[in-house]
């Protein structure tokens, strides 16, 4: 089961954040503020108006791979090239940042006629 199905199953929204942090309406008692935060195997809830709480244990949900088995990163959010000194591109590289993951950066040379 995800964190998205598991949250659902207890009438909490799920939100994907950065941080795996988020706050959203509590479910209980409707006016209090729910603190929700995906730990390594677990998310964890906890309303401090009515002391609502739980805790439940997740599957880790498999990454789909990208071309060559690489893990799908999404849209690149940056790309920088780089010239030579008669203005020629030599390569670029491209800046990621997929969410529950650390910044990544991979860099692509020239096919033959353009960058692919």
């Amino acid at each position: 089961m995800t964190v998205a199905e598991l949250l659902k199953q207890h009438g909490i929204a799920y939100v994907a954040t950065l941080k795996r942090k988020y706050t959203t309406k509590c479910p209980a008692c409707g006016g209090g503020y729910l603190n929700v935060e995906e730990k390594r195997d677990a998310v964890v809830w906890f309303c401090h108006q009515c002391q609502e709480s739980g805790a439940e244990f997740y599957e880790k949900e498999s990454k789909p791979n990208g071309k060559g088995g690489k893990p799908n990163l999404g849209e690149p959010k940056a790309v920088f090239d780089y010239h030579d000194e008669a203005g020629e591109r030599l390569f670029q590289t491209l800046k990621y940042e997929p969410l529950n993951a650390p910044k990544t950066f991979t860099m692509r040379t020239p096919s033959i006629d353009h960058f692919f």
